[in-house]
């Protein structure tokens, strides 16, 4: 990885991570837990957007979120449960735990393709090379 992706895979990270930390905290003080579902669809597209613009390719915007969505489904599902309303409930399988993993990353990968797509798209005009 190059010095730019390195840097935004890093600020992905710790992105999602203030943004699970913040969410669990409202959540846990009465907040609709699920209304913070369409910010992150938000959040995503930022990333990629922004991580594609620093990096200069989709590819690198893409590489950020994904990073990001790994360190959601471990680090942030972690950080949530240990404030409240994220722990995972008595019984449930090892399988259903890395299915809901697979499928937050892939959906975040999505999500975040797109706006790497656009940050991408702006980066090259915005740079005549």
């Amino acid at each position: 990885m190059t010095k730019p992706q390195l840097v935004a895979a890093a600020l992905a990270v710790v992105a999602v991570l203030i943004f699970d930390a913040v969410a669990a905290t409202i959540a846990r003080g009465g907040g609709a837990y699920r209304w913070f579902g369409i910010l992150e669809i938000l959040l995503y597209l930022a990333i990629g957007f922004m991580a594609a613009r620093v990096t200069g390719t989709w590819r690198g915007g893409l590489g950020a979120v994904v990073i990001a969505a790994l360190a959601e489904v471990t680090l942030g599902w972690y950080v949530s449960s240990l404030i409240g309303p994220g722990a995972v409930p008595a019984g449930t399988s090892l399988a259903t735990i890395v299915s809901v993993g697979l499928i937050a990353i892939l959906w975040n990968g999505i999500i975040g393709l797109v706006g790497a797509l656009l940050g991408a798209r702006f980066a090259r005009t915005a740079d005549p090379r």
